[in-house]
């Protein structure tokens, strides 16, 4: 989604974020987990999506909603948590 916003490639909004980061006087909540996701973005995983797995790390499973391509990409990552899609 951000690089609909944004106008540019997803590469470059992802290090942009990255470098954004980094800068001096840049306070961020979670650096670890901001990491983390655009490590995951960096593989593939959009970043609304590697967002809610970074900050899931704690969480057994994480589940979602008809994103079975987000789950497959995941799995074939083999990212912590497992993602998956709730049967009906």
């Amino acid at each position: 989604m951000l690089r609909y916003v944004a106008e540019q490639p997803e590469s470059k909004v992802i290090e942009c974020l990255a470098h954004l980061i980094a800068l001096p006087g840049i306070t961020d909540e979670d650096r670890d987990e901001i990491e983390a996701a655009l490590s995951h973005c960096r593989n593939g995983i959009d970043f609304a999506d590697a967002l809610h797995l970074a900050v899931s790390k704690a969480c057994s499973e994480l589940l979602t909603f008809d994103d079975r391509g987000f789950a497959r990409r995941a799995r074939t990552l083999r990212l912590k948590p497992p993602v998956q899609v709730p049967t009906r």
